[in-house]
């Protein structure tokens, strides 16, 4: 390693600041030396004038990406902000994953036994990726990371160029894990390779999901139904088959009843004859206890006896 890049990785545990940038040398990316994005006056590297090129514009530092032949790029930086604060700043690289691969093995689906279904390849990035194997209940069954449990069998971390391991941490590399499951276990699987992202200067965790097989399912037609529900239910119907809508839209509004009721639906007939039934029945109720009333009320007028005269009474 050069003596500049060993000043700049031992200045870079005591950076006081981190700031980001993307791999593209046509690229002119933002750079900043505070959480509140303060003006800069000037943005110089601590030990070395090796590096990306950046320039100092109306208060602002941008700078090229950069990847030099073995190291990404993780060089201190004395920045000087508006004001006269100064800050020492560490400015590294984000080389996102761009070429994942999902490749399937060739398996017995009557196998028994858990066998290798598939492998799942991160291609070059920077920090290091990881990846998780989810099953078809998006249960994580296994991770592949570096600075994690390797397995010489199912997970492999390669870095590129030569050197030290110790230094690997500075390099970027390419993260390989192998799904080894039953057959039986899940109908399919996701690949999810987590990463860091570039946005605006800082670096944010990210991910991408690779589904396995990419249709149907591991056995071929799946044996039960597998639905992803979204965060938030759709709230509109999304075809003439409503039936999969988790949360389907109800039409609040009351149908306009027709004309003609001859016109109307067999439900709407129904309705009218039991209507029409159930006054008549009251109507029936309504008369026979008016008749009892009536009937009582004349039991109880005044009664004469023989050979009573009007005087008498």
């Amino acid at each position: 390693m050069k003596p500049n890049n060993i000043f700049s990785l031992v200045s870079a545990v005591s950076a006081g600041y981190k700031t980001y940038v993307g791999t593209d040398s046509g690229a002119a990316y933002p750079i900043y030396c505070d959480e509140l994005k303060s003006e800069i006056d000037s943005f110089i590297p601590s030990f070395s004038q090796e590096g990306p090129a950046i320039s100092v514009e109306n208060g602002k530092a941008s700078v090229n990406g950069f990847l030099p032949d073995e190291y990404l790029f993780m060089t201190t930086y004395d920045c000087t902000m508006k004001g006269g604060r100064k800050e020492q700043v560490l400015l590294s690289a984000i080389l996102e994953p761009t070429d994942v691969k999902v490749l399937p093995f060739d398996f017995d689906v009557n196998s028994k036994k858990a066998v290798k279904l598939a492998s799942c390849q991160t291609g070059d990035a920077f920090p290091s990726p990881k990846i998780e194997w989810l099953d078809d209940q998006g249960n994580v069954i296994s991770s592949c990371y570096d600075g994690g449990k390797l397995d010489a069998n199912d997970c492999f971390v390669d870095h590129s160029g030569t050197g030290a391991a110790k230094d690997n941490r500075f390099r970027s590399s390419s993260v390989d894990s192998n799904l080894r499951a039953e057959i039986d276990a899940s109908e399919k699987y996701q690949c999810r390779v987590v990463y860091q992202k570039l946005v605006d200067g800082q670096s944010e965790e990210a991910f991408l999901d690779s589904n396995f097989p990419e249709t149907g399912c591991i056995a071929g037609t799946c044996s039960k139904k597998i639905v992803d529900i979204p965060v938030e239910a759709p709230n509109v119907r999304d075809g003439d088959n409503n039936e999969e809508t988790p949360n389907p839209v109800v039409d609040d509004k009351e149908p306009e009843a027709p004309d003609n009721v001859d016109d109307a639906g067999n439900g709407n007939k129904t309705f009218l004859v039991g209507s029409v039934s159930g006054v008549v029945i009251i109507a029936i109720i309504i008369a026979v206890i008016f008749y009892v009333k009536k009937k009582e009320r004349n039991d109880e007028g005044p009664k004469y006896t023989e050979g009573a005269t009007s005087e008498q009474a």
